[in-house]
């Protein structure tokens, strides 16, 4: 199966993902750990004089580290709700020498390998941004291994793997907070 171009929604998750990313100030952060997965909700500081009730913004995620430096995140794959109908997406943050035109190859455990793209590259990182269909959330629930490759410029193949423990309870807790 080939993952296609998304429009608008995945600009609007992308946007979202860069704007937490900016690190907007917060009255209020949350977490809780499901094994390989971490749910974080993070409550915007609203301006002063703002009557608005602060509404928390929440996903899922797992960060990839470099075997040789814990301190070098690799890779950043977070999950999240998007939209009215509040489908499930999934966000892959990769570094910028991310070959943009190759994409991404990714497949769980052995099943079925999967192509999407890569969305979009800036100079601090490159994103692949994709909906988790019913197959996918079933694999993903149920795998041990997420296991990814693409090139890095110039011509390096990189291979990594996301573990998958804790992944359906975490995606489940995402749910009940309607974020």
């Amino acid at each position: 199966m080939k993952i296609g171009s998304w429009g608008g929604a995945a600009l609007a998750v992308v946007g979202m993902l860069i704007a937490n990313i900016a690190g907007a100030q917060t009255d209020q952060t949350k977490s809780q750990v499901f094994k390989s997965w971490t749910l974080e909700c993070v409550t915007p500081k609203l301006p002063a004089g703002s009557t608005a009730a602060p509404k928390a913004f929440c996903r899922i995620g797992h960060d990839v580290h470099s075997p040789s430096d814990a301190t070098k995140v690799q890779l950043i794959a977070r999950a999240r709700y998007v939209g009215t109908d509040r489908k499930p997406w999934f966000i892959l943050v990769l570094p910028p020498e991310a070959n943009l035109q190759a994409g991404i190859r990714f497949q769980v455990d052995k099943a079925t390998g999967y192509h999407a793209k890569i969305q979009s590259c800036y100079p601090s990182a490159c994103n692949a941004v994709f909906p988790l269909t019913d197959d996918l959330l079933k694999q993903f629930k149920s795998g041990t291994d997420l296991k990814l490759e693409f090139i890095a410029n110039p011509q390096t193949d990189i291979k990594l793997a996301i573990p998958l423990a804790g992944f359906g309870a975490a995606l489940e807790a995402l749910q009940k907070t309607g974020s």
